[in-house]
């Protein structure tokens, strides 16, 4: 009896068997070659696989780790202060 939950347990091992593209290989066209094959896991490829086109995030995270490591602040962990930037970063 096939369900939604055994497809998209078929789809995903499926996926994980795959092997890898090569380093130099577009992962965008890999993905529209792939789409029919796994679709389940192409729509979450979309909304999760978003590339920035600037370095600006990356600068905002570095200039708020400046922020929260400061004078006063200077005694906090390193997992406390990895903590702190992925809430800040995820939230």
């Amino acid at each position: 009896m096939r369900t939604d939950t055994s497809d998209a347990i078929v789809e995903l091992d499926k996926f994980l068997n795959e092997p890898l593209i090569p380093r130099k290989s577009d992962p965008l066209v890999w993905w529209k070659e792939m789409k029919r094959i796994y679709p389940n896991i192409y729509h979450l490829m979309l909304q999760r696989l978003g590339v920035p086109s600037t370095s600006v995030p990356c600068k905002r995270t570095f200039s708020k780790a400046g922020y929260t490591q400061t004078d006063r602040h200077n005694r906090l962990s390193i997992k406390n202060m990895e903590t702190l930037m992925f809430l800040n970063g995820n939230l």
